[in-house]
């Protein structure tokens, strides 16, 4: 069933660099972390008619004036030089995609050949008319925020002088459009710049499209149908929601065609550990099984997991092993600026975070992925700095190799929790997790018994609490899983395992701005309703 999730956000600008805002500040307040779903819209910039804005809107109108003479006169390779621009993600707007290279070429192929039918050869057409024909007001809002950079950076600059907000040198793609030859120029500016050094611009909030909704805030019965119409727009096939397969099973979506149909469940939040994925597997392969005695029985079967979050590539390989495509946000948002659906997308996929710009989460995880099994000591600095990277702040940073009063139980690090809100919080409360112990180890098989009770010995009531972690490679063996449950039965020890996949996904979360500890959520879950 389909959960919504928390908000998840980051810190905002104005929270960033302590700005107690006042009614003059009338500029949108970006959340650092994530693209919020809203869109710089031509059409609310040209209805500005403030002095100030007198050269935008000059430069807004001469910018798609030229480009329906492009494309008015089929010339298709000049058009393509007006809409080959970057992910303005300076600006924290829209749906960021896999990478920032800009707009595909399959949406600006897709453009051009919606644009062309609109101008139909006529270059008198009216700008506003033309705007309107372009239906992904996510592209138009990536060429909008390019086009006015050389307006909103001085604007950026002022607000930053006003508030006394240090600015550095940065390089800003698409800086300038240049009329004269028709191209795009970058440069260095100075510009205020977030915790990862990257360039932040801002703009004034009635230029903007949509309005903020929490990122989950839907019902299954709403994302489903939202899915379906996407799909719709796709033209690949007949879409049904919710069709009964048989009288044990229903699928979320078919989309069938002549010689094929596709089996799609929807899930949220996203299966994050390999008991909710292989659970997954074997629901969507028993509706597979039902179709196959009924009236999908002589068409191929594909099947496909629907998110509006996204899988550790990890994730995405165990499920595509079990021939399961994942259709997750960066996917849907792509198909939905296709379909012109890009503004109903917002409410159920949020931002999306910036994972383009997100290097530290990429070393990272580089780093766990090609580190060999044996070495202790580069593995706990390297899981250290991982868990320091997602979880401070909330939580202080790592004490690491501390040793009770008698010297005999070490514990490798453990991060302090004093946090008084969200989850840690309610694991402080539940589980006495007053300090989060964790005991990396790697071991090239799995962990067993005697690891787990060297982890609950270090657990006490009157000292670090009742809850750890140990990380490990390849999990944990029969022998380990039985008495982690007892030392849970019988002292009310959490013990929670953690192995590589389980990293790489809390580090996609971070990436794309969702809760990280949303792993260990379902971890516990998971462990408490087995028993």
């Amino acid at each position: 069933m389909l959960q919504a999730e928390g908000d998840g956000g980051g810190m905002r600008f104005s929270e960033f660099y302590a700005i107690d805002r006042t009614d003059e500040d009338t500029w949108f307040d970006p959340d650092l972390s994530v693209d919020t779903a809203l869109f710089a819209a031509p059409a609310k910039i040209l209805h500005d008619h403030s002095e100030r804005w007198t050269p935008t809107r000059l430069r807004l109108t001469g910018f798609f004036q030229r480009l329906i003479e492009a494309i008015a006169s089929g010339d298709h390779g000049r058009a393509t030089e007006f809409l080959r621009v970057s992910e303005p993600w300076q600006y924290r707007l829209g749906f960021s995609r896999a990478t920032n290279l800009g707009i595909s070429s399959e949406i600006r192929r897709g453009a051009f050949e919606r644009l062309a039918s609109t101008v139909k050869g006529d270059p008198s057409i009216e700008v506003g008319d033309f705007i309107s024909s372009i239906k992904s007001v996510d592209v138009i809002s990536d060429i909008t925020c390019n086009l006015l950079s050389e307006d909103l950076i001085p604007y950026t600059q002022d607000i930053c002088r006003s508030h006394n907000i240090p600015t550095m040198s940065v390089h800003v793609p698409h800086a300038r459009w240049i009329p004269e030859s028709e191209t795009w120029e970058g440069g260095v500016r100075e510009l205020p710049i977030d915790s990862a050094q990257g360039p932040i611009i801002l703009i004034p909030r009635n230029f903007l499209l949509g309005r903020e909704v929490p990122r989950g805030s839907f019902r299954e019965s709403e994302f489903i149908p939202f899915l379906a119409r996407v799909l719709e727009k796709k033209e690949i096939g007949q879409v049904t929601t919710s069709e009964r397969i048989s009288r044990s099973a229903i699928a979320d979506i078919t989309v069938a065609t002549e010689t094929a149909v596709w089996i799609v469940e929807c899930e949220g939040p996203a299966p994050q550990t390999h008991r909710r994925l292989d659970e997954f597997i074997s629901q969507i392969q028993r509706i597979k099984s039902e179709a196959e005695k009924g009236k999908y029985r002589d068409l191929r079967k594909k099947l496909a997991l629907a998110i509006p979050r996204q899988l550790s590539s990890g994730h995405k390989r165990y499920l595509e092993s079990h021939d399961i495509s994942v259709w997750d946000g960066p996917w849907i948002a792509h198909q939905a600026a296709l379909g012109g659906l890009s503004v109903e997308a917002a409410r159920f996929l949020g931002g999306q975070g910036a994972t383009g710009r997100n290097t530290e989460a990429s070393r990272l995880s580089e780093r766990l992925s090609t580190l060999p099994s044996g070495d202790g000591a580069e593995y706990q600095r390297l899981c250290q700095e991982i868990f320091e990277y997602l979880f401070t702040p909330p939580l202080n940073s790592p004490l690491r190799e501390s040793r009770n009063e008698t010297g005999v139980n070490r514990r490798d690090f453990i991060m302090p929790n004093y946090t008084q809100k969200d989850f840690w919080k309610y694991l402080r409360e539940e589980y006495r997790a007053h300090y989060i112990v964790a005991d990396p180890k790697n071991y090239t098989g799995k962990i067993g018994k005697e690891q787990v009770l060297q982890v609950a010995n270090y657990l006490q009531k009157h000292g670090t609490g009742l809850f750890a972690l140990i990380i490990c490679r390849n999990g944990a063996d029969k022998a380990a899983l039985i008495t982690r449950r007892e030392q849970w039965i019988l002292h009310d020890k959490m013990i929670i395992v953690l192995q590589d996949a389980d990293l790489l996904q809390m580090l996609t979360n971070k990436t794309i701005a969702n809760d990280p500890e949303e792993v260990i959520r379902q971890k516990i879950e998971d462990f408490r309703l087995s028993i």
